[in-house]
């Protein structure tokens, strides 16, 4: 028995094995290997993509013309064209049917999910990477394994499963440490063995772990300079600029910064100039070199892309914070006023985008109905457009209005702006965080806090129209607004909501954004500064005469004189003058107060409200 099974795995190796090694030697282009002398190509360079794409496509070989469509695959997909890459994938999959290569077809189902996560199509990426990992590793493709572990990682991470996504990227770091690949190819796995250390770091504080993305950085840095890959370069300088950075080596930040600026400019193509510049005027404002600060945000803003409209706004947003902090006062409010006049353009165009969904919708049904229908729609159509601006008109028409007779109604308009009017700093801190994951490649952890930071733009939007929500939706909100505040300050204070279970929190309705001033106020000054990490504690629960509020820190605490420690604060007359209009709308006893903390020295808030529903 043990002989014939010698004989079956000598028989296995000798023959199969070598069988599978030569079929895929047969699927490689030597042509490709000649035109660009084993120099690997550039996927994020046109010019060279598609100059060497038309010659692989004018062979008479299939294996080099199905390398010449994954070559303009992967800059198409690059510069998110989407429906010309998926030409593309179509054609490797009629290629593919003809001939047989192992390699193939884990290649397509790769592109696939390339493809999906590009449309943010999460349910059919699902489909396709574990059958391309499924086929990678029965193919012994160990490339296409790696592209695909990396895209199992970054599904895991938008779904929320850390434990998941740890455990994928441990057999990607795996492979792509012990595996010999080529070299173009090991720089760009280093570089996101780099940026996922660095993230990792972002959420644990572990400082060992900034030395793996020291070394990572390193390593992929000096293969990059061997092939002169400027944009690998341009990343791999901006890692080691966010390492020193963590470990307050603002001088070498800088250093790094600089390099990176360097071969950014060598880029062809987008360069995201003003990413960097942006990150160094942070260093300079840092270490207090404001003359130079303000001058590397002036480059920063001549180097943005305003098409971007998002990423414009928020630049001109943390603009303002650079100028305000370097004495600047003129460009910083006129920061401020360009995001608001770009802001208002926005809302304009979402109500006139509005009003021709209205009338392409009702067009639409126009085409299939019968004449006299078609007649009475078109009425139907113009008074329904009517009403619609009629009613723009009249929303614009009162937000507009200086003069108000009634004090009452007055109140309720600065209330109405108090909700909206959350803090500046809280949006472009936040905006510019996300930046810095974006230039770092971090899509899966930006594409998450983009989300939940719309969520939190569009509802104290809505919340500014509404004088009550539901305690659900004010939760809701204060946990979005702490996990946004979390990516600003990492690791600088932990948070509790509890609320008594006898509560129900689905038709019980409080004044809308009542607590979100004092939790700003505690995140803000409360925490900064101190020595020990933060702790901020919501509790809520009903008693006879109403629902009671109480917030307790652990930060710099309550002085004398009406005054906190950290600086004086608009929460305490905003909620005052929201409670006397609520009391005198219901007839109720809401009160607040603010007082020291007897147990750990920070501020401890109580706020009585009535039982409404």
């Amino acid at each position: 028995m043990k002989c014939t099974l010698l004989k079956i795995s000598v028989f296995i190796f000798l023959f199969i094995r070598p069988s599978l090694i030569h079929a895929q030697n047969l699927c490689e282009c030597n042509l490709l290997n000649e035109i660009n002398s084993g120099i690997p190509i550039n996927p994020r360079d046109s010019t060279q993509v598609f100059k060497t794409s038309k010659i692989l496509l004018g062979s008479n070989s299939d294996i080099c013309i199905f390398q010449g469509i994954n070559l303009e695959f992967e800059y198409l997909i690059g510069q998110k064209l989407v429906d010309e890459a998926l030409v593309r994938i179509e054609r490797q999959q009629q290629l593919l049917s003809e001939k047989k290569c192992p390699s193939w077809s884990s290649l397509v189902l790769l592109n696939f999910v390339k493809f999906y996560r590009a449309k943010n199509n999460f349910e059919k990426l699902s489909e396709y990477v574990f059958r391309a990992l499924e086929e990678s590793k029965r193919n012994r493709n160990t490339e296409v394994q790696i592209e695909t572990l990396k895209q199992i990682v970054f599904l895991f991470t938008r779904m929320r499963e850390p434990q998941k996504k740890d455990n994928y990227f441990k057999k990607a770091e795996e492979l792509i440490v012990s595996n010999k690949l080529e070299e173009f190819t090991a720089v760009k796995n280093l570089r996101w063995l780099a940026y996922q250390m660095e993230t990792k770091y972002v959420e644990t504080g572990r400082k060992s772990i900034l030395d793996s993305v020291f070394d990572y950085s390193n390593k992929a840095l000096n293969l990059a300079k061997k092939y002169g890959l400027n944009d690998e370069m341009t990343l791999l300088y901006r890692a080691l600029e966010a390492v020193s950075y963590h470990r307050k080596d603002f001088d070498l930040a800088l250093v790094y910064i600089d390099s990176a600026i360097r071969y950014g400019k060598l880029i062809k193509g987008n360069k995201n100039l003003s990413g960097l510049y942006l990150s160094k005027s942070w260093n300079h404002f840092d270490l207090k070199q404001y003359e130079f600060a303000a001058k590397s945000m002036d480059t920063a803003l001549i180097f943005d892309n305003k098409n971007d409209i998002v990423g414009h706004m928020m630049l001109l947003i943390e603009a303002s914070e650079i100028y305000e902090g370097t004495g600047e006062i003129q460009k910083a409010y006129n920061s401020l006023k360009n995001h608001r006049q770009i802001k208002d353009s926005v809302l304009k165009n979402e109500r006139i985008q509005f009003i021709n969904e209205l009338e392409t919708k009702y067009e639409t049904r126009l085409k299939d109905a019968d004449i006299k229908d078609k007649q009475n729609q078109i009425r139907f159509l113009a008074v329904l457009i009517l009403l619609a601006l009629l009613a723009i008109s009249v929303v614009v028409f009162i937000s507009k209005q200086k003069s108000v007779t009634n004090q009452l109604k007055l109140l309720q308009i600065e209330q109405r702006l108090n909700r909206a009017r959350m803090n500046p700093h809280f949006f472009f801190n936040g905006m510019a965080s996300l930046q810095n994951l974006a230039l770092q490649e971090m899509a899966s952890k930006t594409s998450d806090n983009i989300a939940n930071f719309a969520k939190i733009m569009r509802q104290s939007l809505e919340m500014t129209y509404q004088e009550l929500v539901t305690l659900s939706e004010e939760i809701t909100f204060m946990e979005k607004y702490l996990e946004i505040q979390l990516l600003r300050y990492p690791g600088r204070f932990n948070h509790k909501i509890n609320v008594n279970k006898t509560i129900d929190v689905y038709s019980l309705k409080v004044p809308s954004m009542i607590i979100q001033p004092f939790l700003e106020n505690s995140i803000e000054h409360g925490f900064k500064n101190i020595s020990e990490i933060g702790f901020l504690n919501v509790d809520i629960w009903d008693e006879k005469d109403g629902l009671q509020i109480a917030i307790l820190d652990n930060g710099k605490g309550f002085v004398k004189k009406n005054k906190f420690k950290h600086e004086k604060s608009r929460a305490l007359q905003i909620t005052k003058d929201r409670l006397f209009l609520l009391n005198k709308q219901y007839k109720s006893n809401a009160t607040f107060r603010v007082d020291n903390s007897p147990k750990n020295g920070g501020v401890a808030i109580m706020i009585s409200l009535p039982i409404l529903r």
